[in-house]
């Protein structure tokens, strides 16, 4: 039997929220940066060379998010447990994988979703990027 409590919920809640407002953040500096994007096309770099520095950028982000997420939630389970005298759970590997598993996904998911404008920024010319601000 699996139940749901309300912690969980509200976790669920938390993680939701803080990957729209990442997501937004993200594709807002993206717009903001049409400028300098516009810089790199005329400095030659290809699509591909401009794709990755943003999406590394990105991966940096949110990886030391999903790294310290995943800290935290071991050391929570660890302290809760503990004081809990039951020591047998946190031998229990298989159910912190599948969740770090699946929080990873959806990190990856977030990733991808947070890139999806910078394809429509690069198949401008360099000169309407440039020309953006006014």
């Amino acid at each position: 039997e699996v139940s749901v409590s309300q912690t969980d919920i509200q976790s669920l809640l938390l993680i939701g929220a803080l990957a729209i407002i990442y997501i937004y953040q993200f594709i807002f500096e993206l717009y903001k940066q049409k400028e300098d994007i516009g810089c790199y096309q005329l400095l030659g770099l290809t699509h591909k060379e401009i794709g990755s520095i943003y999406f590394f950028k990105s991966l940096i982000t949110i990886m030391i998010g999903f790294i310290f997420g995943s800290i935290y939630y071991g050391l929570d389970i660890y302290y809760k447990y503990n004081a809990l005298m039951e020591m047998e759970y946190i031998f229990h590997v298989n159910t912190s994988l599948i969740i770090i598993g699946v929080s990873f996904i959806v990190v990856m998911m977030i990733l991808i979703i947070s890139l999806l404008p910078l394809k429509g920024i690069l198949k401008k010319d360099a000169f309407e990027n440039k020309n953006t601000r006014e």
